[in-house]
């Protein structure tokens, strides 16, 4: 049995999972079993990376020289990693192929061990989905760290999930623009016939969260276009982050549902139970798509330009509520869900026909 190694996030963001259940789904079509391993990228079970090359000095007075201690070795020297995953002091030598799942985060502390090992690599690596944040508005990729631009000229296969980390990668890396991965993340869909309940996958505003949140402008906006679609159609509201459960429970009390899961598993069901949903995550729309559910997405970031490719209309936070309101009760239900599901068809088959020459291993 193969071996294929996924570097994602477990237990974080749970979208980072909708995008390797969609990027598993994709290998899963044309190398029908091996043995996923994965590379968690969650903070916390990162910490010890943190730490790694920096140095606590210490001054103590009768000694000239200073003392230097790693704080590495101080934390966690002869400490395992007591998560079941790849951990950075393992070979690559029972991996057969290895996947960088679609998210922003595939340039990192986290991934520079991994990117070492895999300059003696031998196996298939493949870029499926990565995408473009912030972050790289400050810098050109030429001057990125050579060890990570030399692994992806090493890759078999890149495919990134928007225009603007394709610009981004020009003239150095030539990539294929294709949806992010999380668009096949269920396996299963149906058609959506009538409009009669909306999901609002929402984040907790700046304050009420330490990660993920969102400014108060948006947060504001978001929370005034769930109070005027809420007199004219069935709604829920749908968390993706603990602190948003907190947050939005707190602000929201028991005026509407609100629904979570601490398993990214889970979300399938939720999504399924709605015919239209809007939403402040990227994959909360990306979730949506996959069972067939049209979606407005409410821009706050660069990586909103992925949700085009899961055929999401994009809400400005200046657009009228009641304007929006409009958009929404004069749309074809039925038409965007046909519509959704033959995009979502034919993206596997794209993803599959650029892959086709590496599988089955």
């Amino acid at each position: 049995m193969k071996n294929i190694l996924f570097a994602t996030v477990r237990q974080g963001n749970c979208g980072d999972e909708f995008i390797l259940f969609g990027t598993q789904n994709i290998i899963s079509s044309i190398q029908p079993k091996y043995n996923p391993v994965i590379l968690n990228k969650n903070v916390e079970v990162c910490r010890r990376l943190q730490f790694r090359n920096k140095n606590l000095n210490i001054e103590l007075s009768g000694i000239n020289e200073n003392i230097s201690l790693n704080l590495e070795d101080i934390y966690f020297k002869d400490k395992p990693l007591e998560d079941n995953s790849f951990a950075d002091y393992f070979s690559l030598n029972f991996i057969d192929a290895v996947v960088f799942s679609g998210t922003p985060e595939w340039i990192a502390y986290k991934l520079l061990p991994l990117h070492e090992k895999l300059r003696e690599y031998d196996g298939p690596i493949f870029f499926l989905g990565p995408g473009y944040h912030e972050g790289f508005a400050s810098k050109n990729y030429s001057d990125l760290h050579n060890i990570y631009r030399d692994i992806h000229k090493k890759a078999d296969v890149f495919i990134v999930r928007d225009s603007l980390l394709l610009e981004y990668l020009k003239p150095e890396i030539k990539a294929e623009l294709l949806p992010c991965p999380a668009l096949l993340c269920s396996r299963i869909h149906k058609k959506r016939d009538r409009l009669e309940k909306i999901g609002f996958s929402l984040q907790a505003k700046v304050g009420d969260a330490r990660v993920n949140y969102v400014t108060e402008e948006i947060y504001d906006f978001s929370l005034k276009l769930l109070e005027t679609i809420s007199k004219y159609f069935e709604v829920e509201v749908v968390c993706h982050w603990i602190e948003d459960l907190i947050g939005l429970g707190r602000e929201l009390g028991d005026k509407y549902p609100i629904r979570y899961s601490y398993d990214a598993k889970d979300y399938p069901d939720i999504y399924d139970s709605y015919d239209l949903v809007v939403s402040t995550r990227v994959h909360g729309s990306g979730m949506a798509a996959s069972l067939g559910i049209p979606t407005f997405t409410i821009s706050h970031s660069m990586r909103t330009d992925t949700v085009n490719g899961f055929l999401s209309r994009i809400i400005e936070p200046q657009d009228p509520a009641e304007d929006i309101l409009a958009q929404i009760r004069a749309l074809d239900i039925s038409r965007e869900s046909e519509k959704l599901i033959n995009h979502k068809e034919s993206t596997l088959e794209a993803y599959q026909k650029i892959l086709a020459p590496f599988f089955p291993l």
